[in-house]
């Protein structure tokens, strides 16, 4: 069996990655050609927590309940507050490999705040509010990592939820770098001091470069200009990355060949039980999602207002976030959040306190609306390729009746959701959060290289979910039957 090391680059995209880049990128070209490589279809809905959690647990958002960065609380109308790690309502990878009395290191998972105990070291994720006690396990850990970076170690470019969008752009730059460095000082460390055998280490400024600044590198993105002065700070900050890879693969690699050495010297041995343990290192590099130009975005509920699914007791003077206690419930049969896809609730009889749209009409319900959106057309009067999920359709796990009843990805996430109210028209380029320069996109990476992946080359399209068995097969352990994904072989 194998040691697995897993580098979770969130939000880069198989066509730059794969294509456009790859020649630019010499060591995750490398990795590709000696190894194996598949573009990574994301979870449903593609949201950062959903997307990881999947990864990790093989499992789909209905098997553990998270769909976004709020939850609501009983369906109770009142401000959704945020999400956190101890809603995850299923086994994770780490607490799979700990019955093995295998240790995990596990670096900025996304939803891994507040941290929970693990056989091994976890480091909590971009949504931890502050360096504190919850954010290291065991907790001592907090010390050592202070005296590598002070207090100052950056879980994410600033603190609060999408709060990096209003940054200068600069000084954005200037903070994804820093913050960068960190995390791979910090995965260095790990490596020389701590033993592992499942290690995973997520790098969240390749999102944050991509959401800010794909204006400057897409030639087809409505805001670029071909002269600007950051058109290439995106591809140089992924030459960085890739420095990293090139690091991390020639120090695996040299381990490999070491402890081939040892096993050949020790050889003759009659007790060699443990010589062939951990004899290789699998190097996984993954993303949750891809990334793709943002057009603007569809002001959905004020959409839902003027087809008189949402009724409204007042509107705000200005745009302004949905307020519940402004809904006149019992006229009111949806409503929707969302941001880079549309998350559509009913208000649903016997669920919501007030609700009004019966289980006889709920099909209905969503055809009708389907049918209505499908129509909806680009602010320059192009057809839209517009996806529609019905919950009972994708959703099959213990936490199902959580999900959204729609899910909906305007031009396949090109376009995006505002869920403000009092907006003027169809159409947004911004919300109260902010601006995106690029959404989310469905097709990510995977890329696998060592011993058992040798030049097996492009896989073709695999699912999110089978990231963690095919970790678990590595480690030489049995996949769970509640575990969705396949091996990628």
């Amino acid at each position: 069996m194998a040691k697995v090391f897993v580098l979770g680059l969130d939000g880069a995209p198989s066509k730059l990655i794969f294509e456009k880049w790859k020649d630019q990128l010499p060591n995750i070209a490398k990795l590709m050609e000696d190894g194996c490589y598949a573009t990574l279809m994301t979870s449903i809905p593609p949201s950062t927590i959903a997307a990881w959690t999947s990864l990790c647990s093989g499992k789909d958002p209905s098997d553990f309940g998270i769909y976004s960065y709020t939850k609501r609380v009983n369906f109770e109308y009142k401000e959704n507050r945020l999400i956190n790690s101890g809603d995850v309502k299923c086994e994770m990878i780490w607490d799979i490999i700990a019955k093995k009395d295998m240790k995990t290191i596990a670096l900025h998972v996304p939803l891994t705040y507040p941290v929970k105990k693990i056989n091994g070291i976890m480091v909590s994720d971009f949504l931890t509010p502050e360096f504190n006690d919850k954010c290291t396990y065991p907790a001592e850990f907090k010390e050592e990592i202070r005296k590598l970076f002070g207090d100052r170690y950056m879980f994410d470019v600033d603190v609060g939820l999408a709060s990096y969008k209003s940054i200068e752009k600069h000084e954005l730059l200037e903070r994804i770098f820093k913050m960068t460095d960190m995390n791979f000082k910090l995965i260095y460390h790990l490596l020389k001091t701590k033993e592992w055998d499942l290690f995973i280490a997520e790098i969240i400024g390749t999102d944050r470069i991509l959401h800010t600044f794909f204006s400057y590198i897409d030639e087809t993105h409505r805001n670029y200009q071909a002269d600007n002065e950051f058109k290439e700070e995106v591809l140089r900050y992924f030459k960085f990355i890739d420095i990293h890879i090139g690091k991390l693969a020639e120090l695996f690699e040299q381990k490999n060949q070491d402890m081939q050495r040892n096993n050949e010297n020790n050889n003759a041995a009659k007790d060699n039980k443990d010589t062939s343990k951990n004899n290789n290192t699998i190097f996984i590099v993954a993303s949750d999602h891809g990334m793709a130009k943002m057009d603007g975005r569809i002001n959905l509920n004020d959409w839902l207002i003027k087809n008189r699914y949402l009724a409204m007791k007042k509107m705000p003077l200005q745009a302004a976030k949905l307020n519940f206690d402004d809904v006149e419930w019992k006229n009111t049969k949806a409503f929707a959040v969302g941001a880079y896809f549309g998350r559509i609730y009913f208000n649903l009889k016997n669920r919501e306190p007030e609700g009004v749209v019966t289980k006889k009409e709920y099909g209905k319900l969503q055809d009708e609306i389907i049918q209505k959106l499908a129509k909806i057309k680009s602010d320059d009067g192009k057809k839209l390729d517009t996806q529609f999920f019905k919950s009972q359709d994708i959703f099959k796990g213990t936490c199902k009746d959580e999900a959204p009843d729609m899910i909906i990805y305007f031009d396949n996430l090109i376009w995006g959701v505002n869920n403000d109210v009092g907006n003027t028209g169809l159409y947004s380029y911004k919300t109260t959060k902010g601006s995106d320069d690029a959404g989310h996109a469905p097709e990510g990476i995977f890329i696998m290289h060592g011993k058992e992946a040798k030049s097996k080359g492009n896989l073709g399209i695999k699912n999110i979910i089978d990231v963690t068995p095919t970790i678990l097969k590595k480690l030489g352990l049995q996949i769970p039957k509640e575990v969705r994904g396949k091996i990628i072989e």
